[in-house]
């Protein structure tokens, strides 16, 4: 058999002009351009105005107890929907007599946030920050007295002096701050830190017959919110991390280009100098 030469085999590939298939090229892109502080500030404005916290640790008696928890931060970015975060917050207990068992215990009624705001500094190496304010209107602190009654002193009864054992906190505020930071090629926030502090207003009658200092027991009352409120507003602002990294998006329109990621990211005091590429 026949078989065709190797010149005719590719003379005749010449003459169809035989070709490999082209690789498919994709062609990256950068770009660097300025957001402001400021923007980043109002977006978190927006998107978070409708956060709330709630501190309630107050509910019917139950033998010598009143603790019902009833505590949680209401965390709503945007128009997503509200997530609710319980937490616990301590009844303060001291003991006033012994050997009488009566004993004189604190708890925290409907202390609700009354606004937020975010602020983000025009000066280099910013943080990012977070103020919740408490209102202060009505009694916050609640105090109950309860001693126990009978020939063996197992039934719990309120006690019968008469004198105010309720306080209001006042200047009450919860701060919170993270840096402005670049994960996965996104525009986000490191590690948050909080913090809470307060002026609690006690009757010193009430001091007297406690044997305690008024700074003692304000201390603690703000010691025990404090301890409570923090860790949950950090894991709830963690929680959020996803949401409030795509509404991050809208502080400026290069950020709605497919695939792009930030790859540097220089803090010029007032603004951002982001680079990215795409």
């Amino acid at each position: 058999m026949n078989r065709p030469s190797l010149f005719l085999s590719t003379a005749l590939c010449a003459s169809l002009v035989c070709a490999a298939p082209a690789l498919a090229q994709t062609r990256t892109q950068t770009q660097t351009f300025t957001i402001q502080k400021s923007a980043i500030q109002n977006v978190l404005n927006q998107q978070l105005s409708r956060t709330r916290i709630h501190i309630d640790n107050l509910g019917a008696r139950n033998g010598g107890s009143f603790l019902q928890q009833d505590s949680y931060v209401a965390l709503r970015v945007g128009n997503n929907a509200e997530v609710v975060s319980r937490f616990n917050v301590p009844e303060q207990s001291i003991t006033i007599n012994q050997a009488g068992g009566r004993h004189l215990r604190f708890y925290i009624s409907d202390f609700n946030t009354s606004s937020i705001r975010a602020s983000l500094a025009a000066q280099r190496n910013s943080n990012l920050n977070l103020q919740f304010n408490f209102e202060s209107s009505g009694s916050e602190v609640q105090g109950k007295c309860v001693t126990r009654r009978g020939v063996i002193r197992r039934r719990w009864e309120e006690c019968r002096l008469d004198v105010n054992r309720n306080a209001n906190i006042n200047n009450a505020i919860l701060r919170v701050w993270a840096p402005v930071i670049v994960r996965n090629g996104r525009l986000t926030y490191g590690e948050v830190k909080a913090n809470f502090r307060s002026s609690v207003s006690l009757d010193n009658r009430l001091c007297n017959i406690a044997r305690r200092s008024c700074n003692s027991i304000s201390d603690k009352v703000e010691e025990d919110i404090a301890y409570s409120v923090v860790p949950q507003i950090k894991s709830s602002l963690e929680a959020a991390r996803p949401q409030l990294q795509r509404a991050l998006l809208a502080v400026n329109r290069n950020f709605s280009r497919a695939g792009f990621r930030i790859t540097n990211l220089v803090d010029q005091g007032a603004s951002y100098r982001v680079t990215i590429r795409y």
